[in-house]
């Protein structure tokens, strides 16, 4: 493991800071898009035009699991472009059609739409870009870099339910909000074209912000650019850490998802809905702590190691959900079980590419994703499907979190003996 004590410090000079303030915004869109949105939109465009909410919220479930080809697809693809003609390219395409998602009438349009988006947003936002921007930039400083970058996803929860209201009164419409927000991501996908570096070396910078010789400099320059992965397809499907990360992070990354895209929903539910007029503002309040979680586990990724850290954030996340079930016995549980979750929020997106990085390096981190984004995308998705219909039966959400309790503890046991540091291919 690095050296706590100089790993653990944000000296990451202006360039690899710029790159770390992109990668928040990538992954606030991605927060905004695959699951906060899901406790606005589907009660708003069901009330406008009299569909199901619940039917609109299991199938951007399913949606999220159309966007594993896509997974496929842009693993493939990212590379070739580069990051940053990826980045614009992407991120434009996916703001048009949120604009076209906005103002769309028909049911059928609607739900395409919804797999449309998160067939490219799903994973270019979060899994791709983001994730290996952060990994190329910082192969030693990864999990603080990324403590400070994924403060997107809980800065979104904070943020975003309370800037669609304001649009929305503003402009009396859910469609001019939704217009909006298509067309913030259409400008962020245009200045991506000039803020995205794609390597440190590319613009005369230290991977870290270290400082190296000169001839170290030229041999990490020409190491970058010649690099030739000895990873096959089955060579990844073989591996072991890769189905580690891809189910068993998966799997505590569906806690996340299934909780976050009901949480609202669930605190209007609780003791006869007394707690409805507060639910968003707690929520809110949850999430602005949990911009202080996001580089509590950055911090905790690079004191203790990445696969210990992945323990204590499964464990936290069943002590979570058992006050979640207990949220009717006292407002205490609703406060301690919100803020937990909301403290949360931004740990997986730093746990997983660190996760990645540690097992299969810098140059390599965009082969295995390959074979890891889509399974993380398989699992992640099965969350808000689950909350959509688990939701709904005789169960509630106390059978939904059972559920949860379990299948996350299956995924700290599967981190635990299937995961491995520095892996080769044979």
């Amino acid at each position: 493991m690095n050296n706590a004590k100089s790993s653990t410090k944000s000296n990451f000079g202006k360039m690899g800071w710029s790159m770390i303030i992109y990668a928040a915004l990538s992954y606030y869109i991605a927060s905004a898009l695959g699951a906060d949105l899901l406790n606005y939109y589907p009660a708003q465009y069901a009330e406008l035009y009299g569909w199901n909410p619940g039917v609109i919220t299991a199938m951007a479930g399913l949606a999220g699991w159309g966007g594993v080809i896509g997974a496929i697809l842009w693993a493939y693809v990212v590379p070739k472009m580069g990051l940053k003609n990826a980045a614009g390219v992407f991120n434009i395409i996916t703001g048009a059609m949120v604009m076209v998602f906005a103002n769309i009438r028909s049911f059928v349009g609607f739900i395409i739409l919804i797999f449309a988006i998160l067939f490219i947003a799903g994973s270019v936002q979060v899994n791709l870009i983001p994730n290996n921007l952060m990994a190329v930039w910082f192969p030693k400083k990864k999990g603080i870099a990324l403590g400070w970058a994924t403060m997107g996803m809980p800065l979104c929860s904070a943020t975003i339910l309370l800037i669609c209201t304001f649009l929305q009164n503003l402009t009396g419409s859910i469609q001019t909000t939704f217009t909006i927000l298509g067309g913030v991501i259409v400008v962020f996908g245009i200045v991506s074209f000039f803020w995205v570096k794609n390597s440190p070396e590319s613009v005369g910078c230290y991977p870290d912000n270290e400082v190296m010789t000169p001839e170290e400099f030229e041999a990490s320059k020409k190491e970058i650019e010649r690099h030739v992965s000895g990873w096959t397809l089955g060579k990844l499907l073989k591996n072991k850490s890769v189905w580690g990360i891809g189910v068993g992070l998966g799997l505590i990354w569906m806690t996340t998802a299934g909780v976050i895209s009901q949480l609202v929903p669930r605190l209007m539910s609780v003791a006869g809905g007394i707690y409805t007029p507060l639910a968003i503002p707690m929520v809110t309040i949850a999430s602005v702590i949990g911009i202080l979680g996001s580089y509590f586990w950055g911090w905790l990724d690079q004191k203790i190691g990445t696969k210990k850290a992945c323990y204590v954030y499964g464990l936290w996340y069943v002590v979570a959900l058992i006050l979640m079930i207990m949220q009717s016995i006292s407002v205490v549980f609703v406060w301690l079980s919100v803020v937990m979750v909301g403290i949360a929020i931004g740990g997986i997106g730093n746990l997983i590419p660190s996760l990645v990085t540690s097992s299969f390096g810098r140059y390599d981190f965009i082969e295995a994703q390959k074979v890891i984004a889509p399974l993380n995308t398989i699992v992640r998705c099965a969350g808000i499907i689950l909350a959509g219909i688990l939701s709904q039966t005789a169960w509630g959400y106390t059978g939904l979190y059972v559920v949860l309790i379990v299948t996350t503890i299956i995924g700290i046991i599967m981190i635990r003996f299937l995961v491995r540091e520095n892996e080769t291919p044979r």
